[in-house]
């Protein structure tokens, strides 16, 4: 399972996973979603990679989900610093052509 931790700076809401993401935190997450649905006023998201080890199918599953929920809320959407095997899935995924990644 992943630890995730979400805050709140400025406009952007901040979601920074570590660990192993899986379809194991889909409930976790559901929760962050839901809050994000919620509409707290920001225009924008950001989901830092940077201390993820690893991901599944599941956990690329909650990205996208969190892509539509940006999407419905009008709000930019980037996957931050992804690196190793990490970056690798997101790559073979084409991620790149559905989210921002930045290094």
């Amino acid at each position: 399972m992943s630890k995730v931790e979400v805050t709140t700076q400025s406009n952007t809401k901040k979601i920074a996973l570590s660990g192993h993401f899986t379809a194991m935190d889909h409930d976790q997450f559901r929760g962050i979603l839901d809050d994000l649905q919620s509409g707290q006023g920001c225009t924008s998201c950001t989901v830092d990679l940077e201390h993820l080890d690893f991901i599944d199918s599941g956990g690329l599953g909650m990205l996208l989900l969190l892509r539509d929920a940006c999407i419905k809320q009008k709000m930019a959407l980037s996957l931050n610093n992804a690196k190793g095997d990490v970056l690798r899935i997101l790559d073979i995924a084409k991620f790149d052509q559905l989210f921002k990644v930045v290094g």
